[in-house]
């Protein structure tokens, strides 16, 4: 299992497994978004703010870098 910070969460990292690990070490329970049908979770930014964010659009930031516009 490879490991990578990502980009922009400041002690969030993410498993080539797709798990989030939170600023504590322990794993992030996600929930499914019953509209879109995503897995997410919520993480704190650095200036506190919560924002709930789709696990594997963060797990594709760490492991692609940032999406390309348009």
């Amino acid at each position: 299992m490879e490991t990578r910070a990502i980009p922009g969460f400041i002690g969030y990292i993410a498993t080539s497994e797709g798990t989030i690990i939170g600023k504590k070490g322990l794993p992030l329970p996600g929930w499914l978004d019953p509209d879109r049908g995503y897995l997410v979770l919520r993480v704190t930014l650095d200036g506190g703010t919560k924002k709930p964010m789709r696990i594997h659009a963060l797990v594709a930031l760490a492991f692609h870098g940032t999406r390309p516009d348009g």
